[in-house]
């Protein structure tokens, strides 16, 4: 069968994915710590991890509105987007998911669970970043943080946040590989090979 290369992640997508990959991690790690501050991150301290984690946010929150802008710029939130119709493919990933089914349900650029954790994430970070700004700088926000559970509430719904990026990253590679591990060659490299007569909407092959 004759392949060829296409193009699925532009080079400034991938400095965008590792840049926020990398924040979000070290979000997560410092994050973490500050919660329990104890010896299992021998570098860090209080002092530096506090100030790791809030120069890091608001490094990362730059970094998340850059790509949404490149998104809606380029057209690319149509693929990463999760739409009420894509619940009609939900069923059929579950089913392949759990090897009920050998073939993959039909995609775009990104299966409907990829999708769903792109929206998800965008969402939740969002919410997290106001947090984030009220815990940095609590005294413009007074009024409202008897509505959100004050500082506490703040704090328990960081590390909630925290939880659920640490564990949703592991989902997000798994998901990225049952279809076509290629893919996730393609988030280093930007290309995979594909069949000759298999379209691939919004790609374009390398040129000589």
């Amino acid at each position: 069968m004759k392949r060829r290369l296409v193009l699925i992640q532009p080079l400034v997508v991938r400095l965008f994915h590792w840049a926020i990959t990398a924040g979000v991690i070290l979000l997560v790690i410092t994050g973490f710590y500050i919660a329990w501050p104890t010896g299992w991150v021998p570098f860090l301290n209080m002092r530096t991890a506090r100030e790791l984690h809030f120069s890091t946010g608001f490094i990362t929150i730059f970094l998340v509105l850059g790509r949404f802008y490149y998104a809606v710029a380029t057209g690319d939130y149509h693929n990463l987007l999760f739409r009420l119709r894509d619940f009609r493919q939900v069923p059929a990933l579950l089913r392949f998911t759990f090897f009920l089914q050998d073939r993959s349900p039909d995609q775009e650029k990104y299966n409907v669970g990829q999708k769903f954790l792109f929206t998800s994430w965008f969402i939740v970070f969002v919410l997290v970043a106001l947090s984030g700004v009220i815990l940095y700088q609590p005294d413009p926000w007074e009024v409202i943080l008897p509505f959100v559970g004050g500082l506490q509430g703040m704090r328990y719904f960081q590390f909630t946040v925290a939880l659920f990026f640490a564990l949703t990253i592991f989902l997000h590679v798994y998901l990225a590989a049952i279809d076509d591990p290629a893919r996730l060659q393609a988030i280093f490299t930007g290309w995979i090979r594909v069949s000759s007569d298999k379209p691939e909407g919004g790609e374009r092959t390398p040129s000589k």
